[in-house]
């Protein structure tokens, strides 16, 4: 077995996140490796908000494949999966600050809003995308004097 295997990875940072937490926290994470060469992204996703991978041919993705967030449970087992890219993708992961943002009337921003959004810019350079999502949150949640949570937006473009 390659000790570098993305599930052996998982499996040994979940382990010591049980160890030194006694379980009683766990961590939520997306693990990928971009594979620039073949256009595809190994993943796996550890009970985090799940990457959308919008496809150029209008479809899209959620990439939610991978096993529990970690330190859960000691023996918790991780599989990796892959998505294979296609030029005109776009690719956002994101923390659960963006999508679940809330304004006064507690409507949260939402998957379907940040897809419709990242869609309407997608031509746009992934840096912007990001200013747009970002201006975005912030903007929804403005009557509630800003996001209460962090907010993490990472956008990856194929070429």
């Amino acid at each position: 077995i390659n000790e570098l295997a993305m599930r052996v990875v998982m499996s040994r940072v979940n382990r010591l996140v049980h160890e030194a937490t006694n379980g009683d926290r766990f961590i939520t994470t997306f693990y990928g490796l971009v594979d620039v060469e073949n256009k595809r992204l190994m993943y796996i996703n550890a009970g985090h908000n799940p990457p959308l991978l919008l496809r150029a041919d209008g479809t899209s993705q959620l990439l939610s494949h991978g096993g529990l967030p970690l330190g859960a449970f000691e023996d918790a087992r991780y599989s990796e999966s892959v998505a294979e890219f296609h030029a005109g993708d776009v690719l956002v992961l994101y923390t659960d600050g963006v999508v679940e943002a809330p304004n006064s009337k507690d409507d949260q921003f939402g998957l379907p809003r940040l897809e419709e959004l990242v869609r309407a810019y997608e031509s746009e350079r992934a840096y912007d995308i990001v200013q747009v999502v970002t201006s975005a949150v912030y903007e929804h949640a403005f009557d509630m004097d800003g996001p209460e949570d962090d907010l993490t937006v990472m956008v990856i473009k194929v070429k």
